[in-house]
C-alpha cells in the first residue's frame, strides 16, 4: 500500500489553518511528511505556525493571508495556487453566529453563506476537476454532527454543514474511481480555544465529551479514502446511532436544540 505522502504528493492545503483543528490538521500533515500551503485571516497565528512547523518538522510552509469572506481573495487565491503541486485539501475554515436565526443581521447570513458554501465550492471546484484529470489526490470538508438534523441557535450554520456532508459524500462517489478520495468530517463538540470563548453550559441529554482537536484531525486523515464521511470519536457515533434508533427527525430536532438553547439561551458569542 501507499505511504501517505505517496498517495497525496509533496503538498497539502488548509483552509482556516491558523488555530483550533485547523493547526491540528497541519501538524498532523506535517509530521507525515507533506508540504504546506496554509490559509487564514490571522496573519500572527499562521506566521507562528508555519515557524513551527517548518522547525520542527524540516517542511516547506507558504503562508497566504486571505479573507475566505472576499470571493475575490479566494479568485486571486487559487490563480496563486495553479503551479503548486497540492495533491492534498483540508477546507476547514467556518463561521457560525450563535443566536437565533431571526437575531442574526443578513449581512452575517451573507458571509456565512460565502465563508461555509461558496469559497469551499470554489476551491472544491478547481481542485477537484485538477486531480480528477491528475488521477490522485484527496479532498477532507468539515462538516458538523450539528448538520445531521435541524438545529436551534445554529440554524444557518448547521444546514451549511448539512450541504458539505452531502455534497462531500456525492463527490466520494464519483470521484473514487479517478483515484481521488472525499470524505466528511463529521465532528462533535471540539476543544478549541474558539470552543471554550463560546463559554458553553455543556448539561443537558445525550451530550458526548469535548474531543481534542488533534484527536479529530488524526482520526479523519486515517479514514481519508476509506469511506464517504466519517464522525471522529466513540462517544459521537453512539449518540447519533442511539437517537437514530429511538427517535424520528422530529424528536431528534428537539433534544438537539434543546441542547443548544440550554448551552448558549440568548448569548451572543460567535465561534
Amino acid at each position: 500500500m501507499k505511504s501517505f505522502k505517496q498517495k497525496y504528493g509533496d503538498w497539502a492545503l488548509i483552509l482556516g489553518a491558523a488555530e483550533g483543528l485547523g493547526a491540528a490538521f497541519a501538524k498532523e500533515i506535517a509530521h507525515k511528511g507533506l508540504n504546506l500551503v496554509l490559509v487564514d485571516v490571522q496573519k500572527s497565528k499562521l506566521n507562528s505556525l508555519s515557524e513551527e512547523l517548518s522547525s520542527i518538522y524540516k517542511i516547506k510552509v507558504e503562508n497566504r493571508i486571505v479573507d475566505l469572506a472576499q470571493e475575490n481573495q479566494v479568485r486571486f487565491l487559487i490563480e496563486e495556487l495553479v503551479d503548486f503541486d497540492i495533491g492534498l485539501v483540508i477546507y476547514n475554515a467556518t463561521f457560525s453566529p450563535i443566536k437565533e436565526f431571526t437575531d442574526v443581521d443578513l449581512s452575517d447570513h451573507e458571509k456565512l453563506i460565502q465563508i461555509n458554501l461558496k469559497s469551499t465550492l470554489l476551491i472544491t471546484d478547481y481542485f477537484s476537476k485538477r486531480m480528477k484529470e491528475q488521477g490522485e489526490g484527496g479532498i477532507l470538508l468539515m462538516s458538523s454532527m450539528s448538520g445531521l438534523q435541524g438545529t436551534a441557535m445554529v440554524a444557518h450554520y448547521a444546514a451549511s454543514k448539512a450541504y458539505l456532508m452531502v455534497l462531500a459524500e456525492g463527490l466520494w462517489y464519483e470521484l473514487k474511481d479517478y483515484g481521488v478520495d472525499v470524505l466528511a468530517c463529521i465532528a462533535g463538540a471540539t476543544g478549541t480555544q474558539n470552543y471554550y470563548d463560546t463559554k458553553p453550559n455543556r448539561k443537558g441529554l445525550i451530550i458526548p465529551p469535548i474531543m481534542t482537536p488533534e484527536d479529530v484531525a488524526r482520526q479523519s486523515l486515517n479514514k481519508l479514502g476509506k469511506q464517504p464521511s466519517y464522525i471522529p470519536g466513540f462517544w459521537n457515533r453512539f449518540a447519533v446511532w442511539f437517537s437514530k434508533l429511538l427517535f424520528g427527525r422530529k424528536t431528534s430536532t428537539i433534544l438537539v436544540s434543546e441542547n443548544l438553547v440550554r448551552m448558549y439561551g440568548n448569548k451572543k458569542a460567535t465561534h
